[in-house]
């Protein structure tokens, strides 16, 4: 009798442990399914705080990155806008040498060219990016260059158009950096340039050899502070993209983190649920030939 209690106790042990490997049979092919440990957080327990921590890290690298592709195209647009200015005053020095230096020039023949190069330089520093004029400073919503009819101070750097503010704006591209994003349109140079464009157009018209060449050393100035602005916007950019880089890099680093806590190994996966398989089958057929005995069998 003692041995027949002894039976029954093992097969109850063989039934808790044949569920037991089930249960790990199920957890397995889903994870092999789904390449996961787990599809809850609980499942994960031990690792739970650390995965959270590292996604959050993940999450706030992603937001810096869409910050500096935003950023980049704003200082992209501002440089071929600065770009275009030094080329439209390197084209206003090139005419005005030679209305100076040239004697078969005559008063008019070139203001109508100076005009042009005015109208395109207004329209550059009124450039915007997404309905955002750049030049404003805060000012985005509205042209930060209207001309004043009314300017009389010919052969002097125009410091009267300006139309928008001296705030300074930058965005946050990783968790202690800001950069510089505006750049307004009533910086030296800019103001060199009107000036000297509109110097060149009145003293064209009146034959006025003294106030064409004090506009010429404007548009000189407005050349020499335009490179330097141009090389400024190329070291924001120059700075983004090595932000950039360094993101690129954590977020490598950090999925690789975040894989290692939530992905299986999957060959060992495998190899365990072959394993608990063959168990399971082992102990089934067991089961099956225990409850086809008769009692005489049994006993």
């Amino acid at each position: 009798m003692t041995s027949r209690i002894g039976d029954f106790a093992q097969s109850e042990l063989m039934t808790e442990r044949m569920l037991q490997t089930q249960t790990r049979t199920r957890i397995a092919q889903g994870q092999i399914s789904s390449g996961k440990l787990g599809e809850r957080f609980q499942d994960l327990a031990p690792n739970v705080e650390r995965l959270l921590d590292t996604k959050d890290i993940l999450k706030q690298n992603e937001q810096f990155r869409q910050n500096i592709t935003v950023t980049d195209k704003k200082l992209i647009a501002m440089e071929s806008a600065v770009d275009g200015l030094i080329e439209l005053a390197t084209r206003a020095k090139t005419l005005a040498l030679q209305r100076i230096n040239d004697p078969n020039t005559f008063p008019g023949m070139m203001a109508g060219e100076y005009e042009a190069l005015l109208d395109q330089s207004v329209a550059n520093l009124n450039d915007d990016a997404e309905g955002r004029y750049l030049f404003g400073g805060s000012q985005t919503a509205r042209p930060p260059v209207v001309l004043d009819a009314a300017f009389t101070a010919f052969g002097t750097a125009d410091t009267t158009y300006y139309q928008g503010d001296s705030l300074t704006l930058s965005t946050r591209v990783d968790i202690d950096v800001e950069v510089e994003t505006s750049m307004s349109a009533d910086r030296s140079g800019f103001q060199a340039l009107i000036g000297g464009l509109r110097g060149l157009i009145e003293g064209d018209i009146i034959d006025d050899e003294p106030m064409l060449e004090n506009s010429l050393g404007l548009i000189n100035e407005a050349i020499d502070s335009m490179s330097d602005y141009q090389a400024e916007l190329g070291v924001r950019q120059n700075q983004l993209d090595r932000i950039n880089q360094a993101h690129i890099d954590a977020e490598i680093y950090l999925e690789v983190r975040i894989s290692e806590i939530e992905d299986i190994d999957l060959t060992e996966a495998i190899t365990r649920l072959s394993r608990d398989q063959i168990l399971l089958e082992s102990a089934m057929a067991t089961i099956g030939r225990l409850s086809r005995m008769t009692l005489a069998e049994y006993l």
